[in-house]
């Protein structure tokens, strides 16, 4: 199989990638035109893989406004731990469910801190959401400039 006479991995994941080209032209996810001489093609494989394992149900499990606790898998040497963060979600980027990224910022001894996270990471265990808060906006960025009684938020019960 030709893949527009350039590499795209090294030898040892050459035979994986020749598979999974013929898997997708197989069962009809890219035409095999697309693969030799595209310019497009790495575009066009991403956007295939992210069609098929796409969920349209996990879409609205977590928005702007919500306080979440992410529980993040931390590698120290040979042992793992799990260190929460808690803290507002205050934007969502991502098209895709594969893309999906949020920004959870938190306030840890004034100091404001902003970590981002993407969804579906193998380092993240779960994400609990504590409790929700009524915003209008997707991103509520402006949220990092307000103090003391201008930064509450309404709660939605």
């Amino acid at each position: 199989m030709k893949f527009a006479n350039r590499k795209i991995c090294f030898s040892k994941e050459k035979n994986f990638f020749e598979k999974l080209f013929a898997f997708l032209i197989h069962y009809h996810i890219i035409h095999r035109d697309l693969l030799i001489n595209s310019p497009l093609m790495d575009a066009t494989l991403i956007a295939a893989i992210q069609a098929t394992t796409s969920q349209k149900s996990d879409d609205t499990r977590y928005k702007t406004g919500m306080e979440v606790e992410v529980h993040q898998i931390i590698k120290d040497g040979d042992k793992e731990r799990i260190q929460l963060f808690r803290g507002l979600i205050i934007s969502m980027k991502g098209k895709t469910q594969l893309d999906k990224v949020i920004t959870v910022r938190a306030d840890i001894d004034g100091i404001g801190i902003e970590k981002i996270f993407p969804i579906n990471s193998p380092y993240i265990s779960k994400i609990v959401v504590l409790r929700q808060f009524k915003v209008r906006r997707n991103n509520i960025g402006y949220i990092r400039e307000l103090t003391g009684k201008a930064a509450r938020l309404k709660e939605i019960k």
